[in-house]
């Protein structure tokens, strides 16, 4: 009985969630390159640092390990990542590639949380592991049949639903605890408390006053409308696996409101999240592209190669002792660079989000009359005589 029910309630999400096959194969091909452009990590300075700033969490692997491996690991954990996500991008072995990226991001990580401070970034850790069981929308012959074949789809349909379902739920968790946690505090009815200035004017003394984009105009803001814009990042945060649960337009109705709550932060704030953005593409149906499909085959090859050499660049840097997860940007602050990116991203994906459900709605309504036109289209079914009229 638990199996049947777990199997309706995975059913039930991967319905909600699933996306085209071929929409993962272009989604890769947007993560790649945001990861090599915008995001790709740089772990090489720990092996410049000092042995006395090692502070590991107890239950980590630096702890067992008791030290900072010997130069240049970090390095070469840094080109070795590099050139995986490269190959992942471009489709080569795709499963193999993903793995090695995800294995070097968690070793790199575990032990730059070793100085006293762990950062919310395991998102990227997240997608590539759902990805590797989604294969990214592609089948694995032989072991799913030849290619081509309806056991060879089906399979690909199979690894596409269980990677994205598992996505969804990690999403939707991840934001029920960070809503949980700001129920406690934001969600009351005082509006001398605010949770958005809470954030607002520590981030203000952090970056000396930064007042780009819209930020200047925060402490204007009325205090009854700080408490609503409170609440209402409590609602979506929390409202997520209701989302999930209450099938396809609703989910991607969250995802552009989670979409937009990013796009607030950055504007407002000064807090980006463009990685969590770039991910709610992963449940939008890109296929829509197809018509563009004969111009970006004629890209891929040179896309390829001059994202080989935005590889190359930052091999170059950190070989030189310099780090930054920006191509072209030599280790100075990326502060607003970085918010530019996030509100740009924020858009486009918003855009993309709200086109899907713009096709959902659509296909809907064809359905609607599709069915209409069948039922008027049947003959009228002939009375039958029954025990008095017969």
């Amino acid at each position: 009985m638990i199996d049947r029910a777990l199997l309706r309630v995975w059913g039930r999400i991967g319905h909600t969630v699933g996306v085209p096959a071929a929409s993962l194969v272009m989604f890769r091909w947007l993560f790649g390159a945001y990861l090599l452009l915008f995001d790709a990590r740089h772990h090489a300075w720990i092996d410049r640092a000092p042995e006395a700033f090692f502070n590991p969490p107890v239950f980590s692997l630096p702890y067992l390990v008791g030290g900072f491996p010997p130069a240049p690991t970090f390095l070469l954990l840094d080109v070795v990542g590099i050139v995986a996500i490269w190959l992942m991008m471009v489709g080569w072995r795709p499963r193999l590639s993903t793995t090695v990226v995800l294995v070097t991001l968690v070793l790199a990580n575990s032990f730059g949380y070793s100085f006293g401070k762990i950062s919310h970034q395991i998102a990227p850790v997240v997608v590539l592991l759902c990805m590797i069981i989604a294969n990214w929308g592609q089948g694995i012959p032989g072991k799913d049949g030849a290619p081509g074949t309806p056991q060879y789809e089906a399979a690909r349909c199979r690894r596409v639903e269980r990677g994205l379902a598992l996505l969804a739920v990690a999403l939707a968790f991840g934001f029920l605890t960070a809503g949980i946690d700001k129920a406690r505090h934001w969600a009351t009815t005082d509006v001398s408390e605010s949770g958005i200035l809470s954030w607002y004017y520590p981030r203000m003394f952090e970056y000396e006053g930064y007042t780009g984009l819209l930020t200047g105009a925060v402490p204007g803001i009325p205090p009854a409308l700080l408490k609503v814009g409170d609440w209402a990042a409590v609602l979506m945060e929390m409202s997520g696996v209701v989302a999930l649960f209450a099938g396809r337009v609703p989910w991607r109705l969250w995802l552009l409101a989670a979409t937009f709550l990013h796009l607030a932060n950055a504007l407002l704030l000064n807090i980006t999240f463009a990685t969590q953005a770039l991910i709610y593409l992963a449940f939008v149906s890109l296929v829509g592209l197809a018509r563009l499909r004969p111009w970006l085959s004629r890209l891929r090859v040179p896309a390829a190669i001059a994202l080989a050499g935005v590889a190359l660049w930052h091999i170059w840097v950190r070989v030189g002792e310099g780090s930054s997860g920006f191509f072209l940007w030599d280790g100075r602050s990326t502060f607003a660079y970085d918010l530019y990116v996030c509100v740009t991203i924020c858009l486009v994906v918003a855009a993309l989000i709200a086109n899907d459900v713009r096709r959902e709605l659509a296909g809907r309504r064809r359905l609607v009359r599709m069915e209409a036109q069948g039922a008027a289209a049947m003959p009228a079914a002939e009375p039958t005589g029954g025990a008095i009229g017969g």
